[in-house]
């Protein structure tokens, strides 16, 4: 093994070091996203104007249906 001098050894380990992957402002946004409990994944974005329509429709017609 090489013999390298303390300070050389150091800025050797510190260039080795993984840098973060994820940025300062990635990780900020990340952690400022409120958790839904009514939407956990987030699929009411994923849905077309046509789908809302019916789901809302579907919703009209149940509540006034009594079981």
């Amino acid at each position: 093994m090489l013999a390298i001098a303390r300070p050389q050894r150091a800025l050797a380990l510190r260039s080795l070091r993984l840098q973060p992957i994820v940025s300062q402002q990635a990780r900020a946004a990340s952690t400022t996203v409120k958790y839904d409990w009514e939407d956990p994944l987030n699929l009411e974005s994923q849905l077309t104007e046509d789908e809302i329509a019916i789901r809302q429709v579907f919703f009209t017609i149940a509540g006034r249906i009594r079981f």
